[in-house]
């Protein structure tokens, strides 16, 4: 009764499984992007649908925003911007719990820490979008096109409505390329 010690108990014999190619892109993913731990949930579906079809479906469901948006008096007007403010923030919150359920992390959606050179990024950004939209409502002045004011609807005309204002476009941006550029 002796016991080779080269050849391994069957139960202790690797079995070759080769991956799925959804598997390996899983894989590719998570090396590309540090996302070792990764791995989905339900939250992670539930957020999909939240930014896939909720987002865009609200969209269409508010039909004609401009005759709304004329209809809105000061007090309507900041119950609206309050409104999409906390509805923002609540989509983010779901995406950074299912950022925290996947094992990612808001690393995993992009941030990191914030250097001088981003800001100047930033600046050189606002100073040529600004020089450029410019630039096209000149042209479109010339051409006779109008453009829309929808965006001058939503502007509170009292100095606390602007300060409101400016925590939405603050909110809209961070928290939409969050979810859109960065969790999508």
């Amino acid at each position: 009764m002796t016991e080779s010690h080269n050849n391994p108990p069957f139960d202790r014999v690797p079995v070759f499984q080769p991956e799925s190619p959804q598997a390996k892109k899983m894989a590719l993913f998570m090396l590309e992007t540090g996302n070792e731990l990764y791995r989905t949930s339900k939250l992670t579906y539930f957020s999909l649908f939240v930014l896939l079809v909720a987002f865009p479906l609200q969209t269409v469901l508010s039909g004609d925003t401009t005759s709304m948006l004329k209809s809105l008096n000061e007090g309507s007007r900041m119950i609206l911007l309050i409104g999409t403010v906390v509805m923002l923030w609540l989509v983010f919150l779901l995406l950074y719990v299912s950022l925290y359920r996947e094992n990612t992390g808001l690393a995993g959606i992009g941030f990191k820490k914030i250097r001088g050179l981003d800001f100047l990024w930033a600046f050189s950004f606002l100073l040529a979008s600004n020089l450029i939209l410019a630039g096209l409502a000149w042209v479109m002045a010339r051409f006779g096109l109008e453009i829309p004011g929808e965006v001058s609807l939503l502007i509170p005309q009292d100095t606390v409505g602007r300060l409101v204002w400016v925590i939405v476009s603050f909110t809209a941006g961070f928290c939409e390329e969050s979810a859109f550029r960065g969790y999508l």
